[in-house]
């Protein structure tokens, strides 16, 4: 059986009214997907994104235009569908959320919709005439290493290594891109510069200016946030703010002494670089997934460095670091790094 929990649907009618029209098999979330849904505002045909829920939860959502002339939904401008799961799979929902939604588009008929859902969700495939799914084609573990890793190093170029560092000591991290699909793929694309923590479960996309959004990323000791708000104003809530469009990456006054540069940021600061950039002889450089694994090794040659350092309890302790004599940046950041690492 996979993992999904809900399967809603969401109307505009021609008078501009938003309708929470059904749901199977129950919603207790009704206000905050319809807000999620954008239908309230301007929407793109075949617009997807998506979020987490209030209970931590992933929604997927797709939204489509209906044509004045089309006679199945007459008095409906355009519809999302919103699937509920509990892993983080955006291929996987939009795959099934785009034969459903042209079932509905064409028909009319939300019994078909729930039926094929049904399918997919205890059986796991299902063929129709608008398309065929299957979720095994979509593992999870692919869905994790989705992204743009090497356009995002090469937009922020050695500013890539302040991501890397806050992301390694679990800071607090809040993007913003006008450009929704944008904003996804950059979001989406930051747990890759830590492979080792498999850390979806820090993306919190699609944030907006809502109180709400606000108090809950203010109760939130680390994530990794976008929005298509500019929310830098809000510096309480960040510790690193990383601006798409101006190309510019941010750090709180707050967070600069944990985030103090030393020669090891330098090396992966490099190596980061130079990932992105054509061997002699070759076209381009790395691809995203050999940036990831040899980021990865360079990871875990750090964290084997610290465990060297560790006492028999396992821990890091101030006294170990000073007697090294390291800089005092490095040291400090050693030391973060391992309480980092057992929280």
């Amino acid at each position: 059986m996979v993992d999904f929990i809900s399967l809603s649907l969401l109307e505009k009618d021609t008078h501009g009214d938003v309708l929470f029209s059904w749901c199977f098999p129950s919603c207790s979330y009704k206000e905050y997907l319809v807000r999620r849904s954008r239908l309230e505002g301007t929407f793109i045909e075949l617009d997807f994104h998506y979020g987490r829920t209030l209970d931590k939860q992933w929604y997927y959502v797709l939204t489509t235009a209906v044509g004045a002339d089309d006679s199945n939904l007459p008095s409906v401008s355009a519809f999302s569908l919103v699937l509920v799961t509990r892993s983080f799979n955006p291929e996987r929902a939009h795959a099934l959320l785009e034969i459903l939604s042209a079932r509905y588009a064409a028909t009319g008929d939300i019994t078909g919709v729930m039926g094929d859902y049904l399918v997919a969700m205890t059986a796991g495939s299902f063929k129709s005439e608008w398309g065929a799914f299957d979720a095994a084609d979509f593992p999870d573990r692919d869905a994790l290493l989705q992204g743009c890793l090497r356009d995002v190093i090469k937009l922020f170029e050695v500013e890539s290594i302040i991501i890397y560092t806050a992301l390694m000591l679990k800071k607090r991290v809040l993007l913003y891109s006008p450009e929704l699909e944008t904003m996804l793929d950059v979001t989406r694309s930051l747990p890759l510069l830590v492979w080792h923590r498999q850390c979806a479960s820090l993306l919190m996309p699609a944030i907006t200016s809502d109180p709400a959004d606000l108090t809950e990323l203010g109760n939130l000791p680390t994530f990794i946030a976008g929005s298509t708000e500019n929310l830098s104003s809000h510096s309480h809530l960040w510790d690193v703010f990383v601006d798409v469009g101006d190309e510019t990456v941010t750090v709180n006054p707050s967070a600069q002494e944990d985030l103090q540069m030393g020669k090891l940021h330098k090396d992966i600061a490099k190596f980061l670089v130079t990932a992105t950039e054509a061997m002699p002889g070759e076209e381009e450089g790395w691809d995203d997934q050999e940036v990831v694994k040899k980021l990865a090794l360079k990871t875990k040659e750090v964290l084997a460095n610290l465990k060297s350092l560790a006492d028999t309890d396992g821990n890091v302790t101030r006294e170990a670091l000073a007697a090294k004599q390291l800089p005092r940046s490095i040291e400090n950041f050693l030391y973060k790094l391992s309480v980092a690492e057992r929280a």
